[in-house]
């Protein structure tokens, strides 16, 4: 027990809100978005450089930039060749 705790109720109906909007400005990245979770999916990127004119590292970071100020959270991304490496 630590009685400094703060304890914030949670909000699922935010957290849907907010997981939903980051959702959309994924979509706008790539149409091929694999959900894994609530707060969670796999983008892939292969192929958009032409699209958007930059480098996946470039569009990734810009989209992480776009999320803390459109939404004000921030969020982790990674980039690889395999799921399993970005994911690390």
């Amino acid at each position: 027990a630590c009685p400094e705790a703060v304890v914030i109720p949670p909000d699922m109906e935010k957290y849907a809100r907010v997981g939903r909007e980051v959702r959309a400005m994924m979509q706008a990245l790539t149409p091929l978005v694999e959900p894994i979770s609530i707060d969670e999916a796999f983008l892939d990127l292969a192929g958009t450089e032409r699209l958007h004119g930059l480098p996946p590292a470039v569009v990734l970071a810009r989209f992480a930039l776009g999320v803390e100020k459109e939404i004000g959270i921030t969020v982790s991304a990674g980039l690889s060749y395999c799921k399993f490496l970005a994911k690390v």
